[in-house]
């Protein structure tokens, strides 16, 4: 898409969707800019073409081709075009609260993102803030959000751990396995790597352990149950979950949802 720019009609409509485009632009020409104080709205850009530096805490960072910078609001910017050859980014600002993407210091950078994700993302926003009306508009929002998931697996590398061995392997021997005392050592031994290995990889990945995840599976399935099958008796429950105590499994399932499998059924009930 050629060099094109848009500012959104704010209708109130779009006013209160959770996120809120405000401008955008492809092919931009971008020199050198600085803000002390930033501005009050989130910033993401991604570079097509050329080099820049974006300086951020003290650190100097060169900016590539494909790479992924995000402000938070507020954050101070500074960013300068090497002078070699023309810097062409494409670049949205936009407002809202619990944007799908964590990142440190207010400030995002990653060269993880394949480029053909930003770019036909952003030719998509672009066409749809172009048509003007609120549906395309809204679209556009689910579009922006889809991006930024996009760089949130791509920039932690969700799909794949180092050695390209997918984690859903795991996940879903977990899945399939309920009724069984997983170990850790078990794990560990089925696919071939290190205990520590796997518990780096699960804290990488969801911020918890691996029998502490095999446990979330087994709480999840015991929920649908109760829900969806109103007549199956708690105990029996507990056994396809893989306790054969069902003192002990009510004791769990409190624990993580706060409530006793019974209280849990009435609360859901259809």
């Amino acid at each position: 898409m050629a060099r094109d720019a848009v500012i959104p009609i704010m209708t109130e409509q779009i006013k209160k969707l959770p996120i809120r485009i405000n401008s955008l632009a492809v092919d931009w020409d971008q020199w050198d800019l600085k803000r002390d104080n930033g501005v009050d709205y989130y910033l993401i850009m991604q570079c097509i073409s050329g080099n820049g530096y974006i300086i951020h805490n003290g650190l100097e960072y060169k900016v590539k081709p494909d790479m992924f910078i995000l402000w938070a609001p507020g954050e101070p910017q500074y960013y300068k075009n090497t002078g070699t050859e023309d810097w062409v980014v494409n670049w949205l600002s936009f407002n809202g609260k619990d944007i799908p993407l964590s990142f440190d210091y207010q400030f995002f950078i990653t060269d993880k993102v394949p480029a053909s994700i930003g770019i036909s993302k952003w030719d998509t926003i672009i066409t749809l803030i172009r048509e003007g009306s609120p549906s395309s508009q809204i679209r556009a929002v689910s579009v922006l959000y889809e991006l930024l998931c996009e760089i949130n697996i791509a920039s932690t590398g969700l799909d794949y751990i180092s050695d390209n061995f997918k984690i859903s392997k795991i996940t879903s021997y977990m899945s399939q396995n309920l009724t069984v005392n997983l170990t850790l050592h078990q794990l560990s031994k089925l696919y071939n790597i290190s205990e520590s290995y796997l518990c780096r990889m699960f804290q990488k990945h969801f911020q918890t352990t691996p029998i502490q995840y095999f446990t979330e599976l087994r709480i999840n399935k015991a929920k649908r149950l109760l829900v969806f099958d109103p007549i199956m008796k708690i105990y029996k429950i507990a056994e396809i979950c893989g306790y054969e105590d069902s003192v002990y499994f009510s004791r769990i399932f409190k624990k993580h949802t706060g409530v006793k499998p019974g209280e849990y059924r009435k609360q859901n009930k259809f």
